[in-house]
């Protein structure tokens, strides 16, 4: 019978000594896991087993008071940089805690830490080293999903068009939104989509719907706009990029300016778009295939700030502002000509948008206008007489087929009224507030504007709002014709 030594565990400092066999293999040089190794549990978990190691030196001798680094690793086994979210494991003791631990080996070789597993189901991982001996090993742990705590619709908001589908990938989730495995089910509300039997969403009809995903006791809500067919331009991430209103079609174009200043509009054909060229200030073109270049030479006009282009219907101007001023210039840099009529010192004129036909102009002007608001006022470009409108707003947007104009009031509600001022009415609610850089469908029914939320799209003769989801990064959209 094999000859066993035991030790008894007395205090922390003997925990994991256990029993020894002393015919059993003799210790080697290294760094050895004697317990805390290999631990599942789930995300966030602190483990019920402290990791404790034994260090010995080349010689195979215990390596009592010896440097023992714990570092936390990514899930990959790489450093994490002592950056959280990339950290597999949290470690602690009773010094406090971090990414990495150093504390010296105790008589017996060993050092201990404890361990905390990341919010993220899978891998965990510690490297531990003896620095001054050049040895190091690694401890795995499994990470699981922790309990259900929600469920989630995805997506929570997106868009289709009439008849056209997507599939919900609604999932239960723990309390750090790790999905679990659960089932769910679906169940469409009202009639602008409905949801199938293998769980399909279609658009039926224009508006606004919604869809209830519940699973394991809890429920959740997505919800989709089903909108009309059309393409537009805005600004997101990418800079000046073209979509189809149902988010599908995606296309960056362009880098993009600041969030109001980039502001596009589209060429007659519509194959090309003028916009403030990002970071320049500079008023450029773009086409389809994202080829840019500048509308005015350097150093030809003088003219610093170029920003807010708007091309007139029949494509052979552009307005734009022009420092404090509304000029025109041909898209081929030629003609430049300044259009707002002589103004006292340090009155501007901005976001000039022309009418259908050619022969009018509106925009926002500080003439005579009261602190802070500006004054909408309306140019004719054959006389040069100027007629103020009655109102006060900013980004005032001419309809494409009628003499209606779209402007933002001073409280940033839409509101809409007929070129000779008459006619006025909002067309959005008090206390939501829209951001410069509407623009109008082509057949004048529509509105695109961001609020605090996405791109909407507003419905002028009703005043019927559709979010569009995808858009949350997304501002100054402008309708292709």
């Amino acid at each position: 019978m094999h000859k066993q030594i035991c030790l008894v565990a007395l205090g922390a400092a003997a925990i994991g000594l256990g029993c020894q066999d002393s015919s059993g293999p003799k210790p080697s040089s290294g760094i050895r896991f004697v317990a805390g190794a290999g631990q599942t549990d789930t995300a966030n978990a602190i483990l019920p087993q402290l990791v404790i190691i034994e260090v010995r030196d080349s010689s195979a001798a215990i390596a009592a008071g010896e440097a023992v680094r714990f570092e936390a690793l990514s899930p990959s086994g790489s450093p994490c940089l002592s950056v959280p979210p990339s950290c597999s494991v949290v470690l602690f003791d009773s010094t406090g805690f971090g990414w990495v631990l150093t504390k010296p080996s105790d008589g017996h070789g060993r050092a201990s830490v404890s361990v905390q597993l990341s919010r993220r189901p899978g891998r965990g991982a510690l490297l531990v080293t003896a620095p001054r001996l050049g040895l190091q090993d690694t401890a795995f742990f499994t990470i699981m999903v922790a309990s259900p705590a929600a469920v989630v619709a995805i997506p929570k908001d997106t868009a289709l068009y009439i008849g056209g589908t997507f599939t919900p990938r609604g999932a239960v989730t723990d309390r750090y939104g790790n999905a679990r495995p659960d089932p769910v089910t679906y169940t469409g509300l009202g009639t602008a989509a409905t949801v199938d039997g293998s769980n399909q969403l279609t658009g039926r009809a224009i508006g606004r719907a919604a869809y209830l995903v519940q699973g394991s006791g809890f429920t959740d809500t997505g919800w989709v706009s089903v909108v009309p067919s059309g393409t537009f331009a805005a600004i997101g991430a990418n800079g000046l990029a073209v979509m189809n209103l149902d988010g599908s079609g995606y296309k960056p174009l362009a880098p993009s300016n600041s969030y109001y200043n980039g502001y596009g509009s589209w060429a007659n054909p519509p194959d090309a778009l003028a916009f403030d060229s990002g970071g320049s200030n500079k008023l450029a073109i773009v086409d389809l295939n994202g080829q840019v270049r500048l509308v005015l030479a350097a150093g030809d006009s003088g003219i610093v700030l170029q920003v807010w282009p708007s091309f007139s219907r029949d494509g052979s101007w552009i307005y734009f502002q022009g420092d404090s001023w509304i000029w025109k210039v041909h898209s081929d840099g030629t003609g430049l000509t300044r259009v707002s009529p002589p103004a006292s010192f340090g009155e501007v004129d901005r976001w000039a948008t022309p009418s259908p036909d050619g022969t009018r102009l509106v925009f926002a002007t500080s003439r005579g206008s009261p602190t802070p608001g500006l004054a909408i006022e309306r140019l004719d470009l054959g006389t040069g007489l100027l007629t103020s409108l009655g109102v006060y707003g900013v980004g005032p947007r001419w309809s494409p087929v009628a003499d209606t104009i779209a402007y933002l009031d001073v409280d940033g509600r839409i509101k809409v009224l007929q070129a000779d001022g008459t006619g006025l009415r909002a067309i959005t609610p008090a206390g939501r507030a829209f951001d410069i850089g509407l623009d109008w469908s082509t057949d004048g029914q529509w509105i695109l504007a961001r609020d605090a939320y996405a791109i909407n799209l507003i419905r002028v003769a009703t005043g019927v709002i559709l979010p569009l989801g995808y858009t949350t990064a997304m501002s100054v959209p402008v309708w292709r014709p």
